[in-house]
């Protein structure tokens, strides 16, 4: 969900990274591998380095706007830094889990996309040697690769 960020006590660090440098963050479902953001271990994870950041220091009194699906991480600087968080919707609701306060979930439509796909290949492994197992999820790569460029270039456009 998108947030303001509320500084009320004490200052933080913030990092921020935007949803288009995903490919380079080391996702595993929606957390970054990379542990150490303001010294990542290069030789771990090297394409770290092609992501675009942004940072900056909150004081009491500011408000951040953290849109949905920024990758973002927070420092406290301070021993008691206390911040407040507002999240809303901005798609229909039903698109959220309803048990989801903080917006950390994945969408619904998304979630059911990854469950099928889950499933599918579940399938495949079950019937199928491992070399066509393989080839198939080769297959489905590329189908996803060019999925993904296209629908690039559609937003560039």
């Amino acid at each position: 969900m998108d947030n303001v960020l509320i500084q009320v006590h004490g200052t933080k660090r913030l990092i921020m990274f935007k949803p288009s440098d995903i490919d380079y963050l080391y996702i595993d479902g929606d957390k970054s591998l990379v542990n150490d953001i303001e010294n990542p271990d290069f030789a771990t994870y090297p394409l770290v380095r092609q992501a675009t950041y942004y940072t900056g220091i909150i004081k009491p009194g500011d408000c951040l706007y953290i849109p949905a699906l920024w990758f973002h991480n927070v420092k406290s600087l301070d021993t008691y830094a206390i911040s407040v968080n507002v999240f809303w919707y901005h798609l229909k609701a039903d698109f959220y889990e309803p048990k989801d306060l903080y917006g950390n979930k994945d969408l619904v439509p998304f979630s059911r996309t990854i469950g099928q796909l889950a499933k599918s290949l579940n399938e495949l492994d079950k019937q199928l040697p491992p070399v066509y197992v393989d080839f198939y999820a080769k297959r489905l790569r590329s189908y996803l690769d060019n999925y993904i460029k296209e629908y690039e270039r559609k937003l560039n456009n």
